[in-house]
């Protein structure tokens, strides 16, 4: 079997063992199945058992797909078995076909029972189109995770293949952020996601593009209280009791944790600068 025969193979059987790996049914799916269907709330397992496979696929997707999302996380597990440059749209396509017609059971605990379900087909199309598989990582990303031990370095790669970072010129700064996280031994989670909030809401082209943004969030979280936002973007997602648009300017009460991770950052962010990226 050739090398990129057997990764094939060690990818699907990754992805089928996630699908059926037990999982807790949501409070999400809870609400959604007391207030949709008027199930009473811990009848949960007896109306997956019994009435789930009785609903038209649709309704099916609805209530199962929340707990069939991938995230970050099952993203990572997938990471090292994916290669440059990434499987082609029709070897994707090929790969769901292939899990399609193994029927995946998966199992659901629910308070006091565990449910086995049979996938739906669409459950497990929209699952393998959400961990972006055909998403490229650029060489600047992967040289620069391979810095870090490889629960990092995958949920790294993962990262990038993720909406707000999958642009070329995005990856490129993800690649120089992960440099400073190396220099400086600053990597946490936490932090990189606030990153990825900010990317998501103000479309950088330029490392140097982020700098008011992240000075803006590192002022406003400043005990007792700092000036309004600089970027409106990042007001909405920070500030207390936002909502959807762009409306009355708002201010974030003091939260020294935020704080702290936007001061990091913006050191993150002057460390990679001074290292000569643009």
């Amino acid at each position: 079997m050739s090398a990129a025969v057997a990764g094939w193979e060690a990818l699907h059987d990754r992805i089928r063992a996630d699908l059926a790996a037990a999982r807790p049914v949501t409070p999400q799916v809870s609400r959604h199945l007391q207030s949709h269907h008027g199930i009473p709330s811990g009848d949960e397992a007896s109306f997956l058992e019994s009435r789930l496979p009785l609903l038209e696929e649709y309704e099916a997707e609805l209530i199962l797909s929340p707990l069939f999302t991938p995230t970050v996380e099952d993203q990572a597990r997938v990471s090292p078995l994916l290669g440059d440059p990434p499987p082609s749209a029709s070897a994707v396509e090929e790969l769901v076909a292939r899990l399609e017609r193994r029927s995946i059971e998966a199992v659901v605990q629910c308070e006091g029972a565990s449910v086995h379900i049979v996938l739906p087909p669409g459950i497990v199309r929209r699952y393998v189109r959400l961990l972006n598989l055909g998403e490229r990582v650029v060489p600047a990303v992967r040289s620069a995770a391979g810095a870090f031990p490889p629960p990092v370095r995958d949920r790294l790669l993962a990262l990038a293949r993720t909406e707000p970072w999958r642009a070329p010129a995005r990856q490129e700064i993800l690649a120089a952020f992960i440099e400073a996280f190396a220099r400086r031994s600053s990597y946490a989670e936490e932090k990189i996601d606030h990153l990825s909030q900010i990317v998501q809401t103000t479309g950088p082209e330029r490392l140097g593009d982020l700098a008011g943004p992240i000075e803006s969030l590192v002022r406003v979280t400043a005990p007792p209280s700092g000036p309004l936002f600089f970027d409106v973007q990042i007001e909405d997602r920070y500030a207390e009791g936002a909502v959807e648009g762009f409306g009355g300017k708002k201010t974030l009460p003091a939260n020294e944790r935020i704080h702290a991770l936007a001061a990091d950052l913006l050191s993150d962010l002057r460390a990679a600068l001074d290292n000569g990226a643009p």
